[in-house]
């Protein structure tokens, strides 16, 4: 869950993207332009999704393939979707203390 954090914020894909990705996504990870290509059926507009990896996003893959070596789902889980429950990174959030936050530019009542 700490390293589907990570990815997320460091590619600022939706969590649904990060949850089901597979290895098959991700290209050219030990060259110099590695990218994450998020195919159209997988995205929220329908259009193909490329993602440049940075060399952070590049060392947290490396480190979650360490936990996931197969070549099924990045986060493969014992749920029903095989993947990282909907909830386990918000609530992750949660926990972190960023359940209700106001924004600054609202007033508080």
């Amino acid at each position: 869950m700490r390293l589907a954090l990570k990815l997320t914020l460091r590619t600022f894909v939706r969590t649904s993207e990060i949850r089901f990705a597979p290895w098959a996504e991700f290209e050219g990870l030990d060259g110099a332009e590695p990218l994450w290509r998020i195919p159209a059926e997988r995205m929220k507009m329908r259009a193909e999704h490329i993602v440049p990896l940075s060399k952070q996003a590049v060392t947290v893959l490396g480190d979650i393939r360490i936990l996931s070596p197969g070549d099924g789902a990045v986060f493969p889980a014992p749920t029903v979707s095989g993947v990282l429950s909907e909830n386990t990174m918000i609530y992750a959030l949660y926990r972190m203390g960023y359940h209700r936050l106001t924004s600054p530019l609202v007033a508080a009542d």
